[in-house]
């Protein structure tokens, strides 16, 4: 239940034109969290119609206090399309407790799709991964393939991350391989992404996710405002023992990074505490408690020249959300 001091306002579309008695359930709730989105939902709302034309669905919009027109927007999206609902919040929540709201209202669907507004979805995309969910019931989370609007491949999955992760992606790969040949970078760079296989973490932007195992995991942990808390997400999912597939047979177009840029400098610092706060959630023993304070530390140093390139570059450290 939201508490009366953040009670947003919620809006609904007009009634469904469907004519029953006995409405069956909705089979997909589809949340996405906006925050300054006009241009992203522009696009995303109608190609996200065209991809659940032949299911039944609810579309739930949680606007963290947008101040560019993101919500005239989605009041007129409601217009053409009735399964649109909206929560309008009166400050910015951030990117966790947002979806958590949407899971709140999100009811009985079979799937849940955590959406970030600057996707695309084609219109077979959500048919094919929905054929895999059903012909595996082992597949708690399933995500696609991710492209940038060129048709280009974007790495969107990666390993579960290590305190040691913090320091060697600083360094060259072939140079790490040669003092230990296991190593894996957690960005997962031996992986091309052009092929199915089950992953550890798919990038929280399009994480379509089976009832069962929302009912078991429960919501998304808030102590992360926007990052890390898909990564945290995936982590109990698999110990609870589902499995999360990556598909490479089907695709969304994903502008990377689209939300960060819009105040880069802030989400640079959340994305650096929020990556510590996983961190430390996952050591128990004393001495996993201790590196965890040099990974801070470490983390701290790097956020100054991290913010500098920030000016100077696209991108950044943690473009995962």
């Amino acid at each position: 239940m939201f508490d009366a001091f953040h009670t947003p306002v919620l809006t609904t579309g007009p009634p469904s034109a469907v004519g029953s008695d006995e409405p069956s359930p909705v089979r997909i709730a589809v949340v996405i969290v906006a925050y300054n989105s006009r241009d992203d939902l522009a696009l995303a709302l109608p190609a996200l119609r065209d991809g659940l034309r032949n299911f039944r669905y609810a579309l739930w919009v949680i606007d963290n206090a947008s101040r560019d027109g993101s919500v005239d927007f989605v009041r007129q999206a409601q217009r053409l399309d009735p399964h649109i609902r909206m929560v309008i919040n009166n400050r910015n929540r951030g990117y966790t407790a947002a979806i958590n709201q949407g899971l709140e209202l999100a009811g009985d669907a079979d799937y849940v799709l955590l959406l970030n507004p600057d996707v695309l979805i084609p219109p077979t995309t959500i048919p094919i991964l929905l054929q895999e969910m059903e012909k595996d019931p082992a597949i708690g989370v399933i995500a696609p393939q991710m492209r940038r609007r060129n048709g280009t491949v974007l790495p969107s999955c990666r390993r579960f991350p290590r305190p040691s992760d913090v320091f060697s992606e600083w360094l060259p790969h072939r140079l790490l391989h040669r003092f230990r040949p296991s190593y894996r970078d957690w960005k997962m760079s031996d992986f091309d992404h052009r092929s199915s296989r089950d992953v550890d973490q798919p990038q929280g932007a399009f994480l379509l996710v089976r009832r069962e195992a929302l009912a078991q995991i429960g919501r998304l942990d808030e102590r992360f405002f926007m990052f890390f808390s898909d990564v945290d997400f995936c982590r109990r999912v698999v110990q609870a023992g589902w499995r999360i597939r990556f598909c490479a047979s089907t695709f969304v177009y994903h502008q990377a990074g689209s939300a960060v840029r819009k105040c880069r400098p802030a989400m640079l610092a959340s994305s650096h505490r929020s990556f510590a706060d996983y961190l430390r959630k996952q050591a128990h023993r004393p001495g996993q408690k201790f590196g965890i304070l040099v990974v801070s530390l470490w983390l701290l140093i790097l956020l100054p020249p991290r913010l500098l390139l920030a000016y100077l570059q696209e991108g950044s450290f943690l473009q995962h959300q």
